[in-house]
């Protein structure tokens, strides 16, 4: 996985003043709601959940979230919006799924936003979010449509070809695939130009 963990908890603590990624969660949350048929019976999991952007904006349309990430400065500024905010329903954890086993909880989503560019062997993770979602349980993924200089560090993808995801997803065990864009970054690039950056949400449901 690129992006060290050390760089992540060093911006812990300032991560949700980028008022884009509160606008971007939003926008993908959003998104979630309209395509997936989720409800108060829902008990989902966020893979990569940081500071907990998305699951805090998704909390009162499901029953339950497993707030999942390997750093644990991002897990504690989580853990104490939500008792600032008094959300009851997200629970975070300490994991690194790109290493370890599927813990033995079974979900019936499992979302992610911005995280799989950082991850080296996307196919191993998709089948161990297969192992955890129940019989007709979805994934969620957004990310970065293929991109040129976005970050200013080495990531292990530079974005990603809709269509290749979709087949990845597919050889994972999943099926009912769609795509669409959740929202456009305007920033500037690696070279100081500002440029659009879209960002996608695919959906797919476990065969």
């Amino acid at each position: 996985m690129s992006g060290s963990k050390e760089y992540f908890d060093e911006k812990a603590a300032t991560w949700d003043d980028e008022p884009r990624r509160a606008d971007m969660a939003r926008a993908v949350a959003e998104k979630i709601r309209e395509t997936l048929p989720i409800n108060e019976k829902t008990e989902a999991m966020e893979f990569g959940c940081g500071t907990g952007l998305v699951s805090a904006m998704l909390a009162n349309s499901v029953k339950s979230i497993t707030a999942v990430d390997t750093s644990e400065q991002m897990l504690r500024t989580l853990d104490v919006k939500l008792q600032k905010n008094n959300i009851r329903n997200i629970k975070t954890k300490r994991a690194d799924l790109t290493k370890e086993k599927p813990f033995g909880e079974k979900f019936d989503l499992i979302f992610s936003s911005m995280v799989f560019h950082h991850i080296d062997n996307i196919k191993v993770l998709l089948g161990k979010f297969h192992q955890m979602l129940r019989d007709g349980g979805r994934v969620a993924i957004s990310d970065l449509d293929t991109e040129q200089g976005f970050h200013d560090y080495e990531v292990a993808h530079k974005g990603f070809d809709r269509d290749k995801f979709a087949a990845w997803l597919e050889e994972a065990g999943f099926g009912s695939i769609n795509e669409q864009t959740a929202y456009v970054i305007n920033k500037p690039d690696a070279r100081g130009v500002l440029r659009e950056f879209p960002i996608f949400l695919i959906t797919a449901v476990k065969k």
